[in-house]
């Protein structure tokens, strides 16, 4: 049988791509980017291929340890996993961050993870 995920890949990245596994990883830009009709914050990491739309909350996470400002985020590492939340009145999948700031000592490096698949930036669906 078809996987529908495989059938209609998305330009970014969602929870199924990350298999129920958490990743470090390093932001490696931001950008404001059209996804439906709206303009979303949208992160991407170093040596992957499809960037993380960022909701409030997340952004929020972020901004909170790193800066306000997202360029501020550029080279900063943070966790990713998937998670669940409420979307009118359902339980859905999402995508969650976990930031755990460099002075706390922790080895933080980028996982080997899959580049995630996806088209190139700006390539259309």
């Amino acid at each position: 049988m078809a996987n529908i995920n495989d059938l209609y890949p998305s330009k970014f990245l969602k929870a199924s791509d990350l298999q129920g596994r958490s990743y470090k990883v390093i932001i490696d830009r931001t950008a404001v980017e059209k996804v439906g009709q709206d303009q979303k914050l949208v992160v991407y990491f170093k040596g992957k291929q499809k960037g993380m739309v960022c909701n409030k909350s997340n952004a929020m996470m972020i901004a909170g340890v790193y800066s306000p400002q997202t360029d501020g985020w550029v080279g900063k590492e943070i966790k990713i996993y998937p998670g669940k939340t409420q979307f009118n009145g359902q339980v859905v999948d999402t995508l969650k961050v976990e930031v755990i700031p460099a002075e706390t000592g922790a080895d933080f490096k980028d996982d080997e993870i899959p580049d995630f698949g996806g088209r190139e930036p700006g390539e259309e669906a």
